[in-house]
């Protein structure tokens, strides 16, 4: 009774005032100890009992394996040399062919993370029940074994062993962790908005376990419904993940937190944080992976904003998504009163993406400062930011430092770093870092290979790059499309269409990527009929969606070859709203042709989205002196120095 209850002092107590003792009274102690997390104590006894002369029963074994579970948190290679010793006393007395005892068995090696010893014990029992399934499936689940967990659950059901709820819960976890790994297909769904991209096998998976575990007569805990909100999310699909949550009784912070992820996997930022703003109206307090979910959704909304140019005091210009980082700022206040910020390191981690994505780099830093401890993902995330906004000589800096203090780089971390090289023209620390994964056997990854193949065609060195891809025992179609960006922006379209071909021979689909070179390779050879037919062939015999970027690609071919009535006409026509790369891109092409009139509408749209960016005045008083303007050129560049620059700064040297 006082072991139950927790009360060990109590309990111990009692056993030492016993006359004699027995093993029920030994397994008893033993137990409570077990229960209670203290292991090493309950293992003490187990040795103190045998020394008395008291021989163990299956039901103190399983006591004394129970213990050697526990112990597992704090040490646990001495918990696992521990758990065989006991599991080998079992067997002499041939215990491990008990029931309880094998479950036991199963259930600690699982945890331990020793599958094939669980495996090994679940294969000795004569009869096994769903405890002895359940704790299998658990471990492999852990070890993100899904398809494994899976054919379990179909195995033990063919023998006729009823799942519980339990079982349900890990079948269903491995639904989700085989969903990870399935590549998603875009449906269109008339109740959703954007199309959802599903896992359609492990969808149909989950909607079996669903049916299945709805028809045993189990009672849906929050455990098991939880679990099916996160199956249901991973797999793609937001409105059946939404039905079960809105049929739950009662919702915590797991259940919330599962929904907002989906939300955030299926492209629907706002929704994700409408939950949050519900959640804690009903009292549901968020907890680290709340705000990592949160966080996340405002980083999705960072990708689809336009950012605005932001001078800073010391006279840097940063592109800042503004509404973005204003509300994933409130979130991290509301972190960092938890101090989440500090002692999480998936917050810390997913603050730094966050800030990155939003331009501000200045919190990105502070955020990465205040970890307690950082990790690869902290670093990569760090030196990743400073790439994407153009400080590529930071960025290869901070990945020199990573290695200093000790964390190894693994491909991301030299992806990004031979990035940083090719920005800053630099062919010595590309062959250094190159020099280096081939030293850490790297040299053939994929993410690896792809970036040196990039780096070389962004220098202009193709002898390079064809050595490196003709050293590959096999390419994907990234690897492909990185050659024919390196010979697209030397203007061999004729090697790129050769390219193009050569993919679909290897069996591979080129992709949007592809598609880019070609249009670029064409623009840049001024074979402007050619890129029209290569966009129609994209959309219309490849199925590929056009993107702004290629939309991009057929602005400018066309400015190059002054039909900037048909830039403009196609800018009004394509299905996205035009940005700033957009009318700059126009405003860029309208110098050569002395276009005032195109000029003037590219102008004045690029005003009404940035009104405050001086590029807009810079390439407008190019084209004033492109057509002899000299008047309103100077204007426009003395607004720019007046408003923009610090006194003296020349204007050409300031704008990118």
């Amino acid at each position: 009774m006082y072991a139950k209850c927790g009360a060990m002092g109590s309990a111990h107590a009692i056993f030492q005032a016993m006359r004699s003792h027995d093993v029920v009274s030994w397994t008893a102690l033993i137990l409570g100890y077990a229960d209670n997390g203290r292991g090493h104590v309950a293992l003490d006894l187990f040795y103190a009992m045998r020394r008395s002369g008291c021989d163990p029963n299956a039901r103190t074994f399983v006591a004394v394996i129970l213990a050697c579970s526990s112990m597992a948190a704090v040490d646990r290679p001495m918990a696992i040399e521990k758990g065989r010793w006991v599991h080998e006393q079992a067997a002499q007395r041939g215990f491990d062919t008990d029931r309880f005892v094998g479950n036991t068995l199963v259930d600690m090696y699982a945890k331990f993370g020793s599958m094939a010893d669980a495996a090994k014990a679940f294969d000795r029992m004569p009869h096994r029940d769903v405890v002895a399934w359940t704790s299998l499936m658990l471990g492999y689940a852990a070890a993100g074994e899904g398809e494994l967990v899976l054919e379990l659950f179909s195995r033990m059901r063919s023998q006729g062993c009823a799942p519980d709820r339990l079982c349900f819960t890990a079948a269903l976890t491995a639904c989700s962790i085989v969903a990870g790994k399935e590549t998603g297909k875009r449906i269109l769904v008339p109740e959703a908005h954007p199309a959802m991209v599903v896992k359609l096998e492990s969808l149909r998976k989950v909607m079996e376990i669903h049916s299945q575990a709805a028809t045993s007569g189990k009672n849906f805990d929050v455990c098991l419904s939880n679990t099916l909100v996160d199956a249901y999310s991973k797999s793609g699909s937001l409105l059946d993940a939404r039905r079960v949550f809105d049929r739950m009784p009662r919702h915590d912070v797991v259940s919330f937190t599962a929904l907002m992820l989906g939300a955030v996997e299926g492209d629907r930022a706002e929704t994700a944080l409408e939950l949050l703003g519900s959640m804690r109206a009903r009292g549901c307090e968020p907890n680290a992976r709340t705000f990592v979910a949160g966080l996340m959704a405002c980083t999705n909304l960072a990708a689809k904003e336009e950012a605005r140019l932001e001078i800073l005091p010391d006279g840097t210009r940063m592109a800042i998504k503004l509404a973005s980082l204003e509300r994933g700022m409130e979130l991290h206040s509301q972190a960092a009163k938890e101090r989440y910020d500090v002692t999480d390191m998936f917050v810390g981690n997913t603050l730094v993406d966050f800030y990155s994505k939003c331009g501000s780099l200045q919190d990105a830093t502070r955020a990465f400062d205040r970890m307690a401890e950082h990790d690869l993902v902290s670093w990569n995330a760090l030196i990743a930011g400073h790439l994407d906004n153009g400080l590529d000589e930071r960025a290869l800096q901070l990945f020199l430092e990573m290695d200093r203090r000790g964390c190894s780089p693994d491909p991301a971390s030299y992806a990004s770093a031979l990035a940083a090289c090719a920005g800053l023209a630099s062919l010595g620390a590309a062959r250094d870092i190159h020099w280096r994964l081939c030293k850490a056997g790297l040299e053939t990854d994929a993410f690896v290979h792809n970036a040196l193949v990039d780096f070389y065609g962004k220098s202009g060195r193709m002898a390079d790059a064809e050595l490196v891809f003709q050293s590959l025992a096999s390419v994907d179609v990234v690897t492909w499309n990185a050659l024919a960006a390196g010979f697209s922006r030397q203007g061999s379209y004729r090697l790129v269409v050769d390219l193009l071909w050569a993919i679909k021979d290897q069996g591979l689909e080129p992709d949007g990527i592809t598609f880019l070179a070609l249009l670029a390779a064409y623009g840049h050879a001024g074979l402007v009929d050619h890129g029209r037919r290569a966009f129609a062939a994209m959309v219309e015999s490849y199925r590929i969606e056009a993107g702004i970027e290629h939309y991009h690609c057929l602005v400018d071919m066309l400015g190059r070859a002054n039909r900037l009535e048909e830039a403009l006409a196609e800018v009004a026509a394509m299905p996205h709203r035009p940005s700033s790369v957009t009318w700059t891109t126009v405003l860029s092409t309208c110098v050569k042709w002395k276009n005032l009139d195109v000029a003037s509408v590219a102008f004045e749209s690029l005003l009404g989205i940035d009104p405050d960016g001086p590029a807009a005045y810079v390439l407008m008083a190019n084209v004033y002196g492109s057509a002899g303007m000299a008047e309103e050129e100077a204007r426009l560049l003395e607004r720019v120095r007046s408003c923009y620059l610090t006194p003296g700064t020349p204007v050409e040297a300031s704008i990118d």
